[in-house]
C-alpha cells in the first residue's frame, strides 16, 4: 500500500463522532492498568476493526479491538498479569467488549492490511497520528452494505469463506461472485465442512429462537 492510499477523513462529522467515541473508549481501556504503565500503552496500542463501521451506521459496537505495535513478549508482563480478564485465548485477551489482540502486531497497515474485509479495515491511532485511517483511502466502505474483499492478502480461504456466511447472515450483500471466488479457492473437503457448519449453526439458531 502507498502512502497516497491513506486518506483521512477526521475533519468530517462522521469522522469526529467516531473519533470522540473510540477515544472515550480507548482513555476507559487504559485506565484498566496501573498508572505506571499507562504512557506506555498509549504509545503502542491502536484501535482496528469492525467497530467503525458500526459506528458510522449509528451503532454501538458490540466490541472493541486493540492492536499493538510490538509482540507481546514485549508488553510487560505485569500489563497482562494486571488485568482480570473475560477470556484469554492465543488471539486475544477480552475484558467485557474490549480485546487485546496479540495474534498479529507491527504497524496498522500492515496489520489491517491482513484483514479479509474492506470494511474493517480502519484504524485510530491517536498518538502517532490523531486521524481515522482508511486501508482503501475512502470512508466508502464504513455505510456500504455490500461485502467487499479484500484481494490483497493471502488467506485462509476456508476460514474466509465461513465469514462470508457469517457477513450474509447479519445483512451484507453478498454477490454471487464474491461467492464463487471465494469457493473455487477452498478445496472440495474444506467447502463441505464450512456448509455443514453453516446448516448446523441455523438449525441451532432455529431451536433456540424457537424455544423462547
Amino acid at each position: 500500500m502507498n502512502e497516497h492510499a491513506l486518506i483521512r477523513f477526521s475533519h468530517t462529522a462522521l469522522g469526529r463522532e467516531i473519533k470522540s467515541y473510540l477515544n472515550q473508549e480507548r482513555h476507559k481501556f487504559i485506565s484498566l492498568f496501573p498508572p505506571n504503565y499507562q504512557p506506555w500503552l498509549k504509545a503502542h496500542i491502536y484501535i482496528a476493526g469492525g467497530c467503525f463501521r458500526s459506528l458510522a451506521q449509528g451503532k454501538r459496537p458490540k466490541d472493541i479491538d486493540f492492536w499493538s505495535l510490538v509482540k507481546l513478549e514485549s508488553i510487560p508482563e505485569a500489563i497482562i498479569k494486571g488485568i482480570q480478564w473475560t477470556a484469554i485465548t492465543e488471539k486475544a485477551y477480552t475484558y467485557k467488549k474490549w480485546q487485546l489482540c496479540i495474534a498479529d502486531t507491527g504497524q496498522p497497515e500492515k496489520v489491517v492490511g491482513q484483514f479479509d474485509f474492506r470494511h474493517n479495515m480502519y484504524w485510530y491511532d491517536p498518538y502517532r497520528v490523531d486521524e481515522i485511517c482508511s486501508f482503501y483511502g475512502t470512508p466508502e466502505y464504513l455505510i456500504s452494505d455490500t461485502l467487499y474483499l479484500n484481494e490483497e492478502r493471502a488467506r485462509d480461504w476456508p476460514g474466509v469463506l465461513a465469514r462470508v456466511y457469517k457477513y450474509k447472515k447479519r445483512g451484507f450483500s453478498v454477490s454471487q461472485e464474491l461467492v464463487n471466488t471465494v469457493r473455487a479457492k477452498v478445496p472440495i473437503v474444506d467447502r463441505i465442512r464450512v456448509t455443514i457448519k453453516t446448516k448446523r449453526r441455523k438449525t441451532s439458531d432455529y431451536s433456540s429462537t424457537g424455544s423462547r
